[in-house]
């Protein structure tokens, strides 16, 4: 599997590219709380959840990501959000305290200033790898007019963060910020203005961020092995693998019994299995997973934030997620085996055929990956357009374009596989909507069948993208798009 995995996602420049069905799709999954996640072993409350996802829009494909920016942005708000830092990424932080003071000195009025910044928010984080000033290591230039001190967050933190220039006002013993991994930069300024004349430097850190939670390293999980326990924070390991932030975010992140971060489901509403599956194969691919994802407000607005910080963990490994009954799952680009066929004798109505071709819009020929590149200050660029040639063929040899965006993603050669699975999915048919009798309510979203239906005229392998079971009548609702087996 892992080589097999390997060649399929290698991309270059002149790429051979390989149909894939199932791309970032994002049916919108609601955020229940732990409490109501529980009582899903009813059937009333299975069939209510299943109303809600209806409701917020389940969708076969899913737009592209959001483009998000440079982590590296310091963030300034009068009421900031909580940051969150998956991976290793290059981080300016959130300011929570910025203030001048002291008595004049060398004829300099205030001459000290002491920032605060919140790196990640539910700590402690693994570490803090280095610090720096407009993008280089900071030298000894700066002795005796800077100095920083940092946390990694523990809770609770012994002490708080102490300006080493002296008492800052309004700063003090209680202000200890546990829990979040933070820096305290206590800059002096000179009557020459020697260090400063410019105005303070772009302060940021490369930081190896949050831990999760792994099965795989979990001895109470079948075939798990260590020390790893869900719920227990002072057991998770540090990561950059997708799938194991990605429902470590969906289990949530919690502090003294209280959800401070993440959706909040019970174990039992996320599929483990799954989970263990897309994490291995994120490790056999390389995938990884680098990003500050940021939770703030009430609300919508949250629900929102709640959903794209999903969908932009599960797009750095390739997957999409969606719900599987009373629980939340994912599908990722992978090697499919047809598990049953479907025939005419199995639909009991047929909807759409194989001439659900993609529209222009979304069809492509050529894609634009972007991603944060830390060769370039860790802005999110635009890389070369990878071209299908066979694609732009068919259409004529007129380019059909899109840029690609993959919020999570430092590596260009990750970024090129994913944007290149995300064009060959976006060529591939359907929608084929189906009613099935009752033996199909077995297969669910992700799921790979044969079809051979007259029906629908369609031959080949297919993904289920969506399932519905009839309220009032033992039909099956499938919703498939074509899988090309290459």
């Amino acid at each position: 599997m892992s080589k097999t995995l390997r060649t399929i996602g290698t991309i270059s420049a002149a790429v051979a590219l390989v149909a894939t069905a199932v791309v970032t799709a994002n049916p919108k999954f609601l955020a229940l709380s732990a409490k109501t996640i529980a009582t899903l072993k009813t059937v009333a409350a299975v069939a209510s959840v299943t109303a809600a996802a209806a409701a917020v829009g389940a969708q076969i494909t899913a737009p592209k990501p959001i483009a998000r920016g440079s982590p590296a942005t310091v963030v300034i708000d009068i009421e900031p959000p909580r940051p969150y830092i998956v991976g290793q990424v290059m981080a300016g932080g959130v300011l929570r305290y910025d203030a001048a003071y002291g008595a004049t000195l060398n004829r300099v009025p205030n001459p000290y200033r002491w920032q605060v910044r919140v790196l990640s928010g539910v700590g402690p984080i693994q570490g803090i790898v280095g610090e720096y000033f407009d993008f280089a290591p900071i030298t000894g230039f700066y002795t005796g007019h800077f100095n920083g001190v940092q946390q990694l967050g523990q809770r609770p933190e012994a002490a708080a963060l102490v300006p080493p220039f002296g008492a800052a006002p309004g700063w003090g013993s209680d202000s200890k910020l546990s829990g979040c991994a933070a820096v305290g930069l206590n800059f002096k300024f000179d009557r020459d203005g020697e260090r400063f004349a410019a105005g303070l430097p772009n302060y940021t850190a490369l930081v190896d961020g949050e831990k999760a939670y792994d099965p795989r390293l979990d001895s109470t999980y079948p075939g798990g092995s260590g020390a790893c326990r869900l719920g227990n924070e002072a057991t998770y390991v540090f990561t950059r693998n997708p799938a194991l932030h990605a429902a470590t975010y969906a289990f949530g992140r919690f502090e003294a019994g209280k959800r401070v971060f993440g959706l909040g489901l019970s174990s039992d509403a996320i599929d483990w299995p799954a989970v263990v599956d897309w994490a291995n194969d994120c490790d056999s691919n390389a995938w990884t997973a680098n990003m500050i994802l940021l939770e703030g407000g009430t609300g919508s607005n949250l629900r929102e934030q709640r959903v794209r910080n999903l969908d932009d963990l599960c797009a750095a490994g390739g997957a999409r997620w969606f719900q599987a009954g009373a629980q939340l799952s994912f599908d990722w680009h992978r090697p499919r085996v047809s598990l049953a066929t479907l025939t005419d004798e199995d639909i009991l109505e047929a909807g759409g055929g194989t001439d659900a071709v993609q529209t222009v819009r979304d069809r492509m020929n050529g894609v634009r990956p972007q991603y944060i590149s830390p060769d370039h200050n860790w802005q999110q660029i635009t890389a070369a357009e990878i071209v299908g040639s066979t694609y732009r063929t068919e259409d004529g040899g007129q380019p059909l374009t899109q840029v690609y965006p993959l919020n999570g993603v430092t590596n260009p050669t990750q970024a090129g596989q994913l944007a290149a699975y995300f064009m060959a999915d976006s060529r591939e048919l359907g929608p084929m909507d189906v009613q099935a009798t009752a033996a199909w309510r077995f297969y669910r979203p992700g799921d790979c069948i044969t079809i051979d239906s007259s029906l629908i005229a369609y031959q080949g392998q297919a993904v289920i993208n969506q399932r519905a079971l009839g309220s009032t009548s033992l039909a099956v609702s499938l919703s498939m798009k074509s899988e090309t087996p290459g």
